[in-house]
Formats: structure tokens, sequence, C-alpha cells
């Protein structure tokens, strides 16, 4: 029981978020001496978006967790990590996705390429919808699915209506 004597604390993980964060984003590709994540260490990869994630989940809703996140998705983006090989990074990528789109607020999330908008909802629908139709591991189809219900309901005006499961 806590009492009366509750205070609130601050976060002093957003202060090194972004020092923890981005050097493991920066050389995931860097082939060390026998380690190789983007070849041969999947297991590896998929801990490092999970890892990524938890970093934008410990750094709260502030200004350097929406940063961290753009920065996630952009990550994930331009390696497609989606259509990875292993099912334990496609699924580690779906979680991490799912967890950007909790991050960052509805007001910087576009319907459409709007110019000088914010994150396309359209890009990420059509990439989990692919994953949820597509994908070769069935509990990587299913979790696409479950995350694209969910983000159906936090912006429904956003994102197009939804009919994967039936």
């Amino acid at each position: 029981r806590l009492g009366k004597d509750r205070k609130l604390l601050k976060n002093n993980f957003v202060n090194v978020a972004h020092a923890f964060m981005l050097p493991l984003l920066c050389k995931y590709d860097h082939k060390g001496e026998g380690l190789d994540l983007v070849e041969t260490d999947f297991v590896l990869l998929g801990k490092l978006l999970q890892t990524a994630s938890n970093f934008l989940r410990c750094a709260g809703e502030t200004q350097q967790a929406i940063e961290l996140a753009f920065i996630l998705f952009e990550f994930i983006e331009s390696a497609r990590f989606l259509r990875h090989k292993d099912a334990f990074v496609r699924k580690c990528t779906v979680l991490a996705i799912y967890q950007v789109m909790k991050t960052i607020p509805s007001f910087l999330l576009s319907a459409s390429n709007e110019k000088g908008a914010g994150l396309n909802c359209e890009n990420v629908h059509d990439m989990l919808l692919s994953a949820a139709k597509h994908d070769s591991d069935e509990d990587c189809r299913l979790l696409s699915a479950q995350v694209l219900l969910e983000l159906q309901e936090r912006w429904s005006q956003l994102l197009p209506k939804i009919h994967v499961l039936s």
C-alpha cells in the first residue's frame, strides 16, 4: 500500500534514450567477427527490434519518444524487415510498428502521402495488411491482423476499414 505520500517521479530515461537507441540502430548491418545480424544472427536482430520498442515504451509520452518512434519506423521501413526470411524478425517488426503507432500522437499521422504530413497511415496499413494476408508464418499473419484491428480502433478516422479476418 502506497499511502498518502505518493509523489510523481520524473522519467529520467528520456534524457538518455537517444544515447542508448541510436547506436544500436546505426550499425545493425555491420558485419563484425562472427556477427551478422542481417544474414545469420536473426535472433539478435529480433531482439534489437524488441529492445528499440521497449525504449519507446520506457521513454513514455514525451517529445523524445516521438522522435525515436519516427526514427525506428524509418529504420524498419528502409530495411524492409517485414519481408525478412525469418518469422521471428517479422513478428518483432510487427510489434515494433505497433509500438511506434502507439507512441506517435494522432495529429502527427496522415491518412495518405500528403507532403509535410507526419507518418503515413496508408503505408503502415498496406505493410501490415500484406503481412496479414501473405506471410508464410501463421503467427505472424495473426499478429499483423491483430495489430491492424487495434490500429483501426485507435485511429478510425485516418485508416480505411479493415477486413482482414473475415
